[in-house]
């Protein structure tokens, strides 16, 4: 019998065999579940946030070659030192593209030792969407919590956690014939509604891990199954800040994998001006897909073409940042743009003090500098204009 735990409190636990649900609770620490008996193996459920999945290729021809390799092929797309992050293989045949996940090294020390505080042997670490069952005639799992966040998981092994707004202007963007599976019978009309390309259905599968369980009895994206022997440097606060900022990444880059890859914007008119467009396509040169006639717009841009290195993974901590200031606040993205190495953003709120609780939120995040550039009313709402820049104390 295999034991599935939830990282965080409270800690939702079950016990399942062969996808059969024996035991399942919640425990107020850790410690409750070691005395559970007949236990052959223990998972340790993390938030998918934290986790990212990428694929690399690498001229390896065995394991020991490919774990070398996978760091220096994400270094320049990765915002912190590949010295302080932990690469999981997922999935790798000799001469084809390795599918790899990548967690700081930080997070990774915390997880195990939690577990051997609490006198937890465990052998598996997983992502909570790697426990997202496969549906037999869909490309892809998608999983409402009910929360305004979606998990998702397709069978080409991609998996990320995003915010339902964004999920949902990624459905209407999508050019592509997919079929995808929804544990959420109102977000399956949503779906057909935005993009009727989109084979979607709906699959009772419940809403979080320990009802996925049920359906998907072999856990996906192991971060243990390359081995891991802690972090061996020593780190004060600057180690965890840094280890910090590479975590914010990380929820931008889920929204960037490759069943992703795009960028997520929004705008309050319906016809977006000239002089909109013509911004857009200065910043994003590849872009060709500007949609005109919608409230909510998206563009598409593959990373690899937003510059190299610094210059990307400083687009993406700023775009991180606004996600995090903005997630749960009630305002609305009207407009965005990106240049000279600072994110513009407009966000519509209900009054000007919100604006002061957005400002409050983004001075939390100690890796950016915020100036509000302007606000004003109109309509009944009050728009800010943010301006973004990597810094912090």
């Amino acid at each position: 019998m295999r034991l599935y735990v939830f990282v965080d409190p409270p800690h939702n636990w079950v016990a399942a065999t062969g996808g059969v649900i024996m035991r399942q609770g919640d425990a107020r620490a850790l410690t409750e579940l070691s005395s559970i008996k007949d236990i052959d193996g223990v998972t340790l459920v993390v938030p998918g946030e934290w986790v990212t999945v990428h694929q690399v290729d690498v001229p390896a021809r065995n394991r020991t070659q490919m774990l070398a390799a996978v760091p220096y092929a994400l270094e320049e797309s990765l915002a912190e030192d590949v010295d302080e992050l932990h690469f999981a293989p997922i999935d790798w045949t000799p001469g084809q593209e390795a599918r790899v996940a990548v967690v700081s090294k930080a997070l990774m020390d915390l997880w195990v030792k939690q577990a051997e505080r609490a006198r937890i042997k465990i052998d598996q670490i997983v992502p909570d969407y790697g426990l997202l069952p496969l549906h037999p005639s869909a490309d892809t799992t998608v999983a409402s919590d009910g929360e305004g966040s979606v998990y998702m998981r397709s069978k080409q092994g991609q998996g990320f956690v995003i915010e339902q707004d964004l999920f949902e202007s990624w459905v209407a963007s999508d050019n592509s014939t997919v079929s995808i599976a929804v544990n959420d019978e109102a977000l399956v009309r949503d779906i057909l509604k935005l993009n009727d390309r989109i084979d979607a259905r709906f699959w009772d599968i419940g809403k979080g891990f320990t009802d996925w369980v049920e359906n998907s009895p072999e856990p996906y994206g192991n971060l243990l199954s390359g081995g891991y022997d802690g972090h061996s440097k020593s780190r004060g606060s600057g180690g965890y800040r840094w280890a910090a900022i590479f975590i914010g990444a990380a929820l931008l880059l889920k929204v960037l994998v490759d069943a992703g890859m795009y960028i997520f914007m929004q705008q309050e008119s319906s016809v977006l001006s000239e002089q909109m467009i013509t911004d857009i396509r200065e910043t994003f040169p590849h872009v060709n897909n500007i949609v005109e006639s919608r409230e909510r717009f998206i563009m598409a841009q593959e990373m690899a073409t937003i510059g190299t290195g610094a210059g990307q993974a400083n687009f993406q901590l700023l775009l991180n940042a606004v996600s995090r200031a903005t997630r749960g606040s009630g305002a609305t993205i009207s407009d965005i743009s990106y240049r000279d190495d600072q994110l513009t953003v407009s966000c519509r709120v209900a009054d000007f003090a919100a604006i002061d609780q957005l400002q409050a939120r983004f001075d939390r995040l100690d890796y950016v500098d915020v100036e509000l550039g302007s606000s004003n009313a109109s309509d009944g709402q009050v728009t800010g204009r943010f301006v973004v820049s990597s810094g912090g104390a």
